[in-house]
């Protein structure tokens, strides 16, 4: 596989009381554009937010101002590296199906590498932190990044490097209103992300998702999660054994659905042919 360059390292340099300096080495030229953003736009909008002087020489970014603020802009560059390298797992918006959504994408990942999952949200970070920290006696085993601002906005969406990501999740708002998932998607098209990346939308109404997949040009899969938690009850009503069917179906503990290619030894061949031959998985239908 890929050999991951080393990870970025801050070496904080001396200070006055009142003036610090930290430095950020990023492994390899070819990320340097995607931190600084084009024509210098993501570091122009840095120092419009800090009270920081960035200068940048070869893959070498100096921050310096006040020490927590220095700090600060050096930690936000280390982690846009890690995001550029990592392919990490974007989420948009926030609501308490989050916490659900982070177990299992850590019980997917289990005995594979640590996956890394960013939180865009219009909530304070240490909030959102500290709602974490309470949601589970055991936090999983994942590396979550949380950044405030509007997952609407492009600005904010640069801090967030939605166009390395390998996966977006876009949560619907908990006020039944879907005008604000759909205006987060069309975000995410105005900066250029690829129209390979798999985006999971969240909407109540499938209408919304149906015209904007007709508008925009992006990989859009909606979710309408109330009308799945509807039709999922109401049969669990009528046969009670199909709760734990449906939750061994679609939790990433024991059997999970994958789709794969069909062996070339398999073409032509009958269902029932095909199900016998695939020893290690119960064949459910073809594609």
């Amino acid at each position: 596989g890929r050999t991951l360059a080393p990870p970025p390292t801050t070496t904080p340099e001396r200070s006055s009381a009142r003036v610090g300096s930290v430095r950020v080495l990023v492994p390899g030229n070819h990320l340097m554009v995607g931190i600084l953003g084009q024509r210098d736009e993501w570091l122009r909008l840095v120092e419009q937010s800090f009270p920081v002087q960035i200068h940048v020489r070869g893959n070498e970014i100096t921050v310096t101002g006040d020490p927590v603020d220095a700090a600060r802009v050096g930690r936000l560059f280390e982690e846009l590296v890690t995001l550029l390298e990592s392919g990490h797992v974007l989420v948009l918006g926030w609501s308490n199906k989050f916490f659900i959504l982070l177990a299992e994408l850590a019980e997917a990942h289990k005995g594979d590498k640590v996956p890394t999952i960013v939180v865009l949200a219009d909530r304070d970070t240490v909030a959102m932190e500290e709602e974490l920290r309470l949601a589970f006696d055991t936090p999983p085993r994942a590396r979550v990044v949380f950044r405030s601002g509007l997952g609407t906005s492009p600005q904010a969406l640069n801090l967030v490097a939605p166009g390395n990501a390998r996966s977006i999740v876009i949560l619907a708002g908990e006020d039944h209103n879907d005008s604000h998932a759909v205006h987060m998607a069309l975000a995410l098209e105005h900066v250029g992300v690829s129209s390979s990346t798999p985006i999971v939308l969240e909407v109540y109404d499938d209408r919304h998702a149906r015209a904007l997949k007709v508008a925009s040009s992006l990989n859009l899969l909606p979710v309408v999660s109330t009308e799945w938690i509807a039709m999922i009850t109401a049969r669990a009503v009528q046969q009670p054994f199909l709760t734990a069917i449906y939750e061994d179906l679609l939790n990433f503990e024991g059997s999970e659905i994958y789709f794969i290619s069909v062996p070339h030894d398999l073409i032509g061949q009958t269902v029932s042919t095909a199900a016998v031959r695939l020893k290690d998985a119960a064949l459910l239908g073809i594609q």
